[in-house]
């Protein structure tokens, strides 16, 4: 097949298009593609290639690694970028699947036609988690890695990396590669990876960001969330780009969007000073100040409980059976619950304990939204995927004050902008139990005000939220200007800037991956 191509291949420019579709087939062979594994569109590898190798300009050659290389789509395209300016690379990759390793090493025998740049091409057969020792560290390193939860690992490997302590609690298999990718780097070294964007918020990732955060200077987030990167997955990704070097104090995050533009720029040391030290990618930095008296107040997991209700397989089956009612996600609305339908809770087998502890008055938030809300239930139904605060039906100021910050524009600019990282396809948000409990709670009680305010809206939900934003923020003590700062975001992140709808979204960052493709092109 290589003596085909390079007969046919006149220019280094069309050699570089038959290798890559020779990787589209090969990908589309793969049938039954690995578990976690997804594919890197030559587009936005191309551009993770541009901002690893951005700012290199060492004269001896560059020792590169991908972590996970597969078909060497990614080493593929470091190698067209180097060979574009004339930088020498000696390339390296590693892949657990031993066909894909072969294949990948294949593509030597026409690289060097391709770029004169190449000084080595050397791709590993072996486990990167486990079994992967290299004699040196890489100066770049450069990845598209596994994204799959522990627990849905096959037993026998998990129990593997257990063994080695590579996993603690639930965590997910991006998340250990980029740790063990930051070991190989040497100190000012260069990683450019594409990872789930959960990674910037979920509780499991937050040792992982505390180490990005403190040990090195996260340069560039991409966010491609919003795109349909890899096609037919349900993957909302984020590319890091970052150097192995501690960060000065004034440092700063640029977060980009699809289309290259830069969102904004936060002080690293302010990421690293946030909850958990999440990376919120929907905030200006400009909220810092307000973000930081935010934060020195009590949380809301100190002062009330959050459960959750039912998760278990199968929960579908029982709807719409039996003859205990149910609330759904989608049944429940700002300040009231629209629907209850019938569940046959027998037929699932729970313990008496779980139901018991739902049948109780309480607040319920939905488990999934585009906008952060709540409703009260009094009758005492069960819950689907919906998370509940139990609280008394009535005498209790704690029922008040929890509606009026659930449906208030400070929580849900709060919750959608510090934890946009786990953001669906859509815009959708979904709510995680240790996310709400770290909104902050106001040290002052709720005033009558909130009270009239709550009762206006829950007996007429389309009423204005005007004066219900005005009690919250009293009790929060914000100013005008952070008033006006929150309208603003409110506006942009659930009004008619707010995202489109699947159907409307690009299948890859156009203007981006456009202007990586005209690059690419002058190079003939």
């Amino acid at each position: 097949m290589s003596d085909l191509v390079q007969q046919h291949a006149q220019s280094p420019e069309e050699l570089w298009r038959w290798i890559e579709r020779l990787q589209e087939s090969r990908q589309e062979a793969e049938r039954s593609p690995r578990l976690g594994v997804v594919h890197t569109p030559a587009r936005v590898a191309a551009l993770m290639a541009e901002r690893l190798l951005h700012g290199c300009r060492d004269s001896k050659p560059l020792r590169v690694l991908d972590a996970g290389c597969g078909s060497g789509r990614l080493l593929t395209a470091v190698l067209r970028v180097a060979a574009g300016r004339g930088t020498r690379v000696d390339c390296q990759g590693v892949d657990s699947d031993a066909s894909s390793a072969r294949w990948a090493q294949a593509l030597q025998q026409m690289l060097p036609r391709a770029a004169s740049e190449l000084a080595a091409w050397n791709i590993v057969h072996a486990d990167f988690l486990l079994d992967y020792a290299p004699r040196h560290r890489f100066d770049c390193i450069i990845a598209n890695p596994p994204y799959i939860a522990a627990r849905d690992l096959e037993p026998s490997y998990r129990n593997k990396l257990r063994a080695q302590a590579l996993i603690v609690g639930r965590s997910d298999l991006s998340a250990l590669f980029v740790e063990r990718m930051l070991d190989l780097l040497c100190p000012g070294g260069r990683l450019c990876v594409i990872v789930p964007n959960k990674l910037l918020a979920a509780d499991y990732a937050a040792g992982l960001r505390r180490r990005l955060l403190q040990d090195t200077c996260v340069d560039e987030i991409w966010d491609l969330a919003g795109e349909d990167v890899f096609a037919g997955c349900a993957a909302y990704p984020v590319i890091l780009v970052l150097r192995a070097r501690r960060p000065v104090e004034a440092h700063c995050v640029a977060v980009h969007a699809a289309d290259g533009t830069v969102r904004t720029r936060w002080p690293q040391s302010a990421l690293l000073a946030l909850p958990q030290h999440v990376v919120p990618l929907d905030l200006p930095a400009t909220i810092w100040p307000l973000l930081q008296r935010l934060m020195s107040m009590p949380r809301l997991g100190d002062v009330v409980s959050v459960g959750c209700g039912i998760a278990t397989p199968g929960f579908n089956r029982a709807i719409d059976r039996g003859c205990d009612r149910i609330i759904c996600s989608g049944d429940i609305a700002p300040f009231r619950v629209r629907n209850r339908r019938r569940f046959a809770a027998g037929t699932l087998r729970l313990a008496s304990r779980s139901l018991a502890r739902q049948k109780v008055t309480k607040v319920v938030i939905p488990g999934m939204f585009r906008r952060l809300h709540a409703a009260f239930d009094a009758r005492g139904d069960l819950l689907g995927r919906v998370y509940f605060v139990p609280v008394p039906e009535t005498g209790d100021s704690r029922r008040t004050l929890l509606m009026a910050l659930l449906n208030s524009r400070l929580y849900a600019v709060l919750y959608r902008g510090l934890f946009g990282g786990v953001a669906q396809s859509g815009g959708y948000l979904r709510l995680n139990a240790p996310y709400v409990r770290r909104l902050p709670w106001p040290r002052t009680p709720p005033t009558p005000s909130v009270g009239r305010a709550v009762r206006r809206l829950e007996s007429s939900p389309m009423a204005s939220r005007t004066d219900l934003d005005a009690c919250v923020e009293d009790l929060f003590g914000l100013g005008a200007r952070d008033r006006q700062l929150l309208a603003r975001l409110d506006r942009r992140m659930h009004g008619t800037n707010s995202p489109r709808p699947p159907s409307a979204r690009n299948s890859t960052p156009r203007r981006l991956l456009g202007v990586a493709s005209r690059r690419h092109r002058s190079r003939k």
